[in-house]
């Protein structure tokens, strides 16, 4: 089917539905590139739109009939705004892996993998929003789509070079053997994304996951070649790469990056574990591992370019919801390992402060908010079905579900921001993630002994 779309046209509106049988789409843009995804067609009304940027002019759509009925278009398209206080998610669609992550012209960005016309993983392209303090976030148009029905858009990472912004990504085929690099470019301050073709050939099969880098004047990239095995490579241009090492790291597997901490460097992966060391062109890496994360729910964080210092996002694999954003956190190497603190001025999104002190403490309060608990007594958190229970004794968090803080504490803050709850010692040195399956919008806190807590509201 053909739509000749009006002038003013800004956006194609897709319909989505939450069950359906499959139904491929192929579309092709006023601008002659084309896309090709595997939706749903359902009975009755959509349960929601998916919005593609375009141009005025002739639009040709592929489909059955059901879903080609329901297709609209039109002009000054705004996103949904953020449902969740301070963690990102899209207003529809499937979310994995940051992607892309660069700060220019005091505007942060973030990509991500994306399926916009599911709620399960595929069809991978790039979503994209944006935010100015790393609070509230902005969902913006998608900008990398699957250009033929063999080939998606893996992950990849962002960095400016002479005003423009760069865009290494893994180009993936459907059966896992041909990988290869590609580069986008943005002209337009990293709201539009044009495709460059491949910067690095097929490598080891599925090798992926493109991190590019900055050190003295040079242009560095680190790449997932196979298993624990991940490679260092140095561009002369962008279409000029040289394999100059191979670092062997199990148990490490995919999303590398790396971690400025002042001299000292992290290489990392995608479950959190990384190891400190010093970067010279080379990679020197100390044997010990360690691990960001108590819990398994985070996964593939990545740090943003042009900033100072390190901040991370990480994909928080939640099944209530398909896929959630952390709450950005800035990596401070200490004398004791690595230190995750909220984004500068997160405090100030809070109202004002509550304090409640006794002996056996029991009291409902509502989220989203910020605790600052400190007991030497156990206490629990009752966030609509589930428990979090926490004995300062021996660091251990049990209930719906369970992880142990390595040293022991009596101060401990939480994050409740359905559906996740972020929980850290007071130094920021521990960090656990949870997920929230069902939560009305409140909370109970029970104490077995003296106990202080303070109860921070979001204002947002």
């Amino acid at each position: 089917m053909t739509f000749i779309l009006p002038p003013g046209t800004t956006h194609l509106l897709l319909p989505l539905w939450k069950s359906g049988s499959p139904c491929p789409v192929s579309i092709t843009f006023p601008s002659g590139e084309r896309t090709f995804l595997k939706a749903k067609a359902g009975d009755g009304k959509p349960d929601g739109f998916t919005a593609f940027p375009v141009t005025e002019g002739r639009l040709s759509i592929e489909s059955d009939a059901k879903l080609l009925s329901h297709v609209e278009s039109t002009q000054g398209y705004d996103h949904p705004k953020q449902k969740l206080a301070f963690h990102y998610r899209p207003s529809a669609g499937w979310i994995n892996d940051p992607n892309g992550m660069v700060r220019h012209n005091g505007v942060y960005h973030l990509y991500h993998q994306y399926n916009p016309v599911g709620d399960e993983w595929g069809n991978m392209s790039w979503g994209h929003a944006t935010s100015i303090d790393l609070v509230h976030w902005t969902e913006q148009d998608i900008v990398l789509l699957p250009d033929d029905e063999e080939h998606t858009i893996f992950s990849g990472s962002g960095i400016e070079e002479d005003g423009k912004l760069f865009f290494p990504y893994t180009r993936a085929d459907s059966h896992g053997k041909a990988f290869t690099q590609n580069l986008a470019v943005s002209r337009d301050g990293g709201r539009s994304l044009e495709k460059q073709g491949v910067i690095i050939p097929t490598l080891s099969g599925d090798s992926r996951d493109p991190k590019v880098f900055h050190y003295k004047g040079g242009r560095y990239l680190l790449l997932w070649l196979r298993e624990h095995v991940f490679g260092l490579f140095e561009g002369k241009s962008w279409h000029d790469w040289r394999l100059i090492e191979e670092i062997d790291a199990p148990p490490f597997w995919e999303c590398p990056d790396i971690w400025f901490l002042g001299n000292t460097i992290a290489f990392t992966g995608a479950q959190g574990i990384y190891r400190l060391g010093t970067f010279d062109g080379l990679m020197h890496l100390e044997e010990e591992a360690h691990s960001l994360f108590l819990t398994p729910l985070p996964y593939a964080s990545q740090s943003f370019s042009g900033i100072e210092g390190t901040t991370i996002i990480s994909w928080l694999r939640t099944k209530s919801v398909p896929g959630v954003m952390s709450l950005p956190r800035r990596l401070v190497l200490g004398q004791d390992g690595i230190h995750a603190y909220p984004p500068e001025g997160f405090e100030k999104q809070f109202g004002k402060a509550r304090e409640k002190t006794g002996t056996g403490l029991n009291f409902q309060e509502n989220a989203p908010c910020r605790l600052c608990i400190k007991s030497e007594w156990p206490w629990s958190l009752t966030i609509g079905d589930s428990v979090f229970r926490y004995d300062p004794e021996d660091g251990t968090v049990s209930g719906d579900a369970s992880c142990r803080f390595p040293a022991k504490t009596n101060e401990v803050e939480v994050l409740i921001d359905s559906p996740v709850l972020e929980m850290t010692d007071s130094a920021c040195k521990s960090l656990a993630y949870f997920e929230i399956p069902q939560n009305e919008g409140n909370f109970r806190f029970e104490s077995h002994g003296q106990t202080t807590v303070i109860v921070v509201p979001f204002k947002g």
